[in-house]
């Protein structure tokens, strides 16, 4: 569940390292929690 974590909040612009370690320890709560993320916006 880690990985689809991280592979989800990756494709939205957040930190893979950061999502991986959250995974691993949180598993499907992290995999939810990232699936229900919104996609992050460059704003200049």
């Amino acid at each position: 569940m880690g990985l689809l974590a991280a592979g989800v909040a990756q494709r939205k612009g957040y930190p893979r390292v950061f999502w991986l370690i959250w995974g691993l320890i949180g598993g499907t709560v992290a995999f939810v929690t990232a699936s229900r993320l919104k996609p992050k916006t460059d704003v200049f």
